[in-house]
């Protein structure tokens, strides 16, 4: 919320590109831009736990991304030329279904407010149009005397316009969306900005978290909107995979997750879509947010009560080692 940011952020980064620059040729500027703002700035969640919904938040997406822009012009004017490597920002989606066909316009005002977000500055050099108008609508039935998003500059505008090598994408799981009536000013909201309603099928298969689904087809949806939406350019999956609350080893569900989610990738990759890399989450259980430990998205145990904390390899490891090295989903792949 505050643009100091914007110079040190940008300090960091470059710290970080003449340290490690030599050794690096994919970087992401800052990781999931949405959960730092809306979690830690709108519904105060996460750190710093400000809950300022939709004024702070849009603060931190601005500010966020021009610092994300000023980190990338260094690397593309001091850095490039010897390095020779690419950077982005990493983006964070679930894909958003329609309903029914009427709700497609509902679906897309969603996709808008989450990945459009911060994708429409980088690529285009302002916030989303539906955006725009979006929260300017709502700020005038609150009694604002102008919009709760704060605007770019012309000089922003140019300064974020492509400051992009590749897309990314972090995705999970899917929500449906339908269109519902305008809700009557209450209080400031990201949520209420976009004004639709989330909801999810009871029959999808739920993995650790409740609200995470397994639906691979989502995967496949969201990558083709990506490339109609945004153009022919480079993706990079930069998270996928799913949890469980056991930490099992025969985690035969995670096996099936990332079978199914790579094959409707697989299937991408053979309609044209330059998908360039792809990264499991995770390896070894991580600290979840507000969560803690009790979703295990490792593809190693980790015995939590044995000081030594010893990783054990899960079937899911020896699954994802003979993707790496045979490229194939199956047990065996015809050549």
């Amino acid at each position: 919320m505050n643009n100091n940011i914007v110079g040190w952020f940008t300090d960091y980064a470059r710290l970080c590109f003449q340290l490690f620059g030599p050794l690096v040729k994919h970087w992401a500027t800052i990781n999931e831009p949405k959960q730092i703002c809306h979690a830690g700035y709108g519904i105060g969640i996460g750190a710093p736990g400000i809950r300022s919904a939709g004024l702070g938040e849009y603060l931190c997406a601005k500010y966020v991304l021009i610092a994300h822009a000023s980190a990338y012009h260094v690397y593309d004017k001091e850095f490039r030329p010897s390095q020779q490597g690419k950077i982005t920002i990493v983006l964070d989606s679930d894909w958003y279904e329609p309903g029914t066909p009427a709700d497609e316009a509902a679906a897309e005002v969603r996709r808008q407010f989450v990945y459009g977000m911060y994708a429409n500055p980088i690529i285009y050099g302002n916030w989303p149009q539906v955006m725009i108008d979006r929260v300017a609508m709502r700020s005038q039935m609150e009694h604002f005397n102008r919009s709760r998003l704060p605007e770019f500059s012309p000089v922003q505008q140019r300064m974020l316009k492509g400051t992009f090598d590749y897309l990314s994408i972090n995705h999970y799981t899917t929500y449906m969306v339908s269109a519902i009536p305008e809700r009557p000013p209450s209080h400031a909201s990201w949520d209420l900005d976009a004004g639709v309603r989330l909801w999810q099928k009871p029959e999808w298969e739920t993995a650790a978290i409740d609200w995470f689904k397994v639906v691979p087809w989502g995967f496949h949806k969201l990558l083709r909107w990506m490339k109609t939406t945004y153009g022919d350019h480079e993706i990079y999956v930069t998270e996928n995979g799913v949890s469980d609350r056991t930490g099992v080893l025969d985690d035969f569900d995670r096996i099936s997750y990332y079978r199914r989610y790579m094959s409707h990738m697989l299937d991408c990759i053979n309609e044209g879509i330059r998908i360039i890399g792809y990264t499991a989450w995770s390896i070894i259980d991580n600290y979840e947010w507000n969560m803690g430990y009790v979703a295990h998205s490792g593809m190693y145990y980790i015995n939590m009560t044995d000081p030594a904390r010893p990783r054990i390899p899960k079937k899911s490891s020896y699954y994802y080692n003979h993707i790496i090295q045979t490229r194939c989903l199956l047990s065996q792949c015809d050549e």
